[in-house]
């Protein structure tokens, strides 16, 4: 009876390895895992190389977004985990907004450089919009520009505003931009006009357009850029 039951302990045990072996040779990007929080708390006295990103928690079973080499280790490690689903890689191309529905609210990449090179064009003495460089999947990242550029840029001071660094906060792209927006169209109004004279004030909207891109289409709870880490 003993025998018994440790051979069906050692099948199980061989069963659940292969298993997660052909799951890992499926793997071609990140993956959403659950493991139990007590697990997670002896992985980090054990392992504390191992440093997984959480998404949430819910009761006692905690949710981390991993990559390939993670998942491998804690295969390797036999460390107790059960895999949700896998998130495809992105495009190695800049993508559009697609048919994502933002409801009138949230603007994509493609929208919100859209939207800074409308205000280029509607106000050419206020704005101008010029890229700082790349993201790592060749997006460009845009800078509006605005101050009174019929004024001379001697001893105007520089404000510098950063929206979305993190992809899945979409809210922080709204900020800056319809904060661009707010001073442009009340560029008339006196405190507005006499900053606009005293200031140059740098925006870029989205510091992440990758990750946000990826948090649109791919997985909502992205965090992060897209560089590799």
């Amino acid at each position: 009876m003993i025998m018994q039951k440790l051979k069906l302990t050692v099948l199980l045990a061989i069963l659940v390895h292969c298993l997660g072996m052909l799951y890992l040779n499926s793997q071609t990007s990140e993956s959403v895992i659950a493991m139990d929080s007590n697990t997670y708390e002896k992985l980090v006295q054990t392992h504390p190389d191992i440093q997984l990103d959480r998404l949430y928690r819910k009761k006692r079973m905690l949710y981390f977004l991993v990559g390939l080499t993670e998942y491998q280790k804690l295969i390797q490690l036999d460390i107790p985990f059960s895999p949700i689903r896998s998130i495809p890689p992105p495009k190695k191309v800049v993508q559009k907004s697609g048919n994502f529905d933002y409801n009138g609210i949230y603007h994509s990449y493609a929208e919100c450089n859209a939207m800074l090179m409308e205000l280029q064009e509607t106000y050419p003495q206020q704005a101008s919009v010029f890229s700082i460089g790349q993201s790592v999947e060749e997006r460009e990242l845009n800078i509006i520009h605005i101050t009174d550029h019929t004024q001379p840029n001697i001893n105007k001071r520089n404000i510098f505003i950063v929206g979305c660094h993190h992809a899945r906060e979409w809210i922080s792209v709204e900020i800056p931009l319809l904060f661009a927006e707010y001073l442009l169209k009340n560029r008339e109004h006196p405190e507005i006009k006499r900053a606009l004279v005293h200031l140059n004030i740098y925006i870029l909207p989205i510091a992440n357009p990758d990750g946000l891109e990826f948090s649109i289409h791919h997985y909502r709870y992205w965090r992060k850029n897209r560089t590799y880490n």
